[in-house]
């Protein structure tokens, strides 16, 4: 399974947003928002 979709899967998981996410993980909204949709991979 991709990155983006065990990410999002967990995010999910947790009940948090991209934001509450990226806060968790030390990054922005916009990078969680992009790693989902497969635009960018760390």
């Amino acid at each position: 399974m991709p990155l983006y979709n065990r990410l999002k899967e967990h995010r999910n998981k947790l009940g948090v947003n991209q934001e509450e996410m990226g806060r968790l993980v030390g990054v922005s909204r916009q990078t969680i928002s992009l790693i989902e949709r497969g635009d960018y991979s760390p």
